[in-house]
């Protein structure tokens, strides 16, 4: 699975950290390990290309530790 494209789709929207927080959602349903999401996260957050990209990934990965409000973890 091309997890990058995947999140640079999600960045390209108009809301990219509910985007990206809904590809992570659906990759969780899938059957997708959260280590495995949280290192593929980790680095794709290099190649952010500006703070808000880096936000949204950050946001996500936040959500997937569960270094966040409950109603915003993602299991």
């Amino acid at each position: 699975m091309n997890f990058e494209k995947l999140f640079w789709d999600a960045l390209e929207t108009e809301t990219p950290s509910i985007a990206l927080r809904q590809v992570i959602i659906t990759l969780r349903e899938e059957g997708i390990d959260k280590d495995s999401l949280i290192w593929e996260l980790t680095e794709f957050r290099e190649k952010a290309r500006n703070e808000i990209e880096e936000e949204a990934v950050l946001g996500v990965i936040d959500s997937l530790v569960g270094w966040c409000s409950p109603h915003l973890r993602i299991d």
